[in-house]
């Protein structure tokens, strides 16, 4: 939707402070919030339930060769070995399931609380998530933007500058992450930032 006098999207209330006083809004949307499974995320969470098992393998083992009691492991200083391989194994098992969790579900209940706006210079990622607040990310569109349009079903487009592409490998994937994801209107979306590029947006 192109944003003029008589229509034009409206932030939602204590939004507006993000836009500048000469910057028009032209398109606003959210995510479809779903979990997707893709095998890059498939592939990390087998790594998550891997690091569960064999945290549970070694508690389980250790303990059934030095008990917390009834051992020479019982007496200071080794006292202490058991409690701190248990806290070691358990600390283990969570990192674990954040791995599980974190790229699947958290991140479709980050999006699904976020809210995505395009304006005349700069697409913005805004979320909104319970004790962390309201969060800004601001990623300026011109003529040296790369866009990455993966044509699904909901689409996603992704913005890179050339000078984050010429970084490394690693800041080329942490700059990938940012776009407008899973958006049913994609290929609409995607005009509309190839229109900002061009300056007649």
């Amino acid at each position: 939707m192109i944003a003029t006098s008589r229509n034009r999207p409206e932030l939602h209330a204590g939004w507006e402070a993000v836009l500048d006083s000469d910057e028009r809004l032209i398109w606003k949307g959210r995510s479809d919030g779903a979990v997707v499974w893709t095998p890059t995320i498939v592939a990390i969470a087998f790594a998550g339930f891997l690091m569960i098992a064999i945290s549970l393998f070694i508690l389980h083992l250790f303990l059934s060769i030095v008990p917390f009691s009834g051992s020479p492991f019982f007496s200071l200083p080794f006292s202490i070995v058991p409690y701190m391989l248990t806290m070691f194994c358990l600390i283990q098992m969570a990192l674990g399931i954040y791995i599980i969790v974190g790229p699947s579900w958290l991140s479709a209940y980050k999006r699904k609380r976020g809210l995505y706006i395009l304006t005349n210079r700069r697409a913005i990622i805004m979320t909104d998530i319970p004790l962390l607040g309201k969060r800004v990310r601001s990623h300026s569109i011109d003529e040296d933007t790369i866009l990455e349009f993966d044509l699904k079903d909901p689409g996603s487009i992704y913005f890179l500058s050339e000078s984050e592409e010429a970084k490394s490998l690693l800041a080329w994937l942490n700059s990938m992450g940012a776009g407008f994801v899973r958006i049913p209107d994609a290929a609409h979306v995607y005009r509309l930032l190839r229109s900002v590029q061009r300056g007649d947006a």
